[in-house]
């Protein structure tokens, strides 16, 4: 049996998927999926941070050793999901991580080398006045180690390297030597946003729209990680309509 999460606003589910069975190790695709369990993800540190709209689980990942999961909110915070009874995990609030309202784009980890990264945008949100800061500019990717289930405790900050804006993925290789970002480089109508609390209206004139880019970041087994970046605007001098 095969086990996968899925998010959706503040909820990761769990579901199950038939074997894939035949003589040839292949069988027919899975018709449809099994619903197992469901948990709420907060949106912020506290149990009770539960509402629609806030992006609490904008972006999942399972780290399948340990048997946790990790949720990124767009309100900046890294919550911890307990696996250890697929059917009924928790939410582990005491191993919650406050980004400091560093928008969370993406989370990867490397379980072989106890690695959980998480990129953030060039934005900062503080949802009781208004985002500050701006997607466009340059976004980070921070390192944490990763739960370990025999002494589980918070995620304790490793690196933090900067990147491209609006890192929106992180890909790393086999033996996560190597990490792609790719940068979505969005563009904002003025560049600068409000204090209305909205977070979403432009003031100014003018379009500011950064190149895409794919920042590669090297991490050798000792020392630090160092980042080399592939620019997408050698491809086409604009992105912009003829007309």
């Amino acid at each position: 049996m095969l086990a996968a999460a899925a998010a959706s606003a503040s909820a990761v589910c769990a579901a199950a998927v038939p074997s894939i069975s035949g003589p040839s190790g292949l069988g027919p695709a899975p018709a449809s999926f099994d619903l197992v369990s469901r948990v709420y993800v907060p949106y912020g540190l506290s149990a009770t941070d539960l509402a629609f709209g806030m992006g609490a689980a904008e972006q999942i990942i399972y780290d399948a050793t340990e048997r946790y999961a990790y949720a990124v909110s767009e309100q900046g915070v890294l919550n911890v999901v307990d696996y250890a009874d697929a059917a009924a995990p928790v939410v582990v609030t005491s191993l919650a991580v406050d980004l400091r309202g560093a928008v969370a784009t993406d989370v990867e980890i490397c379980p072989e080398r106890g690695l959980l990264l998480v990129s953030v945008s060039g934005e900062v949100l503080n949802i009781r006045t208004a985002r500050v800061g701006r997607r466009t500019d340059a976004g980070r990717v921070l390192a944490f180690e990763s739960v370990r289930r025999s002494a589980p405790r918070t995620p304790k900050p490793l690196w933090q390297v900067q990147v491209g804006a609006l890192p929106d993925m992180i890909s790393p290789n086999r033996d996560c030597s190597l990490l792609a970002v790719a940068n979505e480089g969005e563009g904002v109508y003025g560049g600068v946003h409000s204090s209305t609390g909205t977070g979403g209206v432009a003031t100014g004139a003018g379009l500011v729209d950064p190149d895409g880019s794919v920042s590669l970041i090297h991490l050798p087994k000792q020392g630090p990680p160092s980042v080399s970046e592939v620019r997408l605007d050698a491809l086409a001098p604009s992105d912009e309509h003829p007309n």
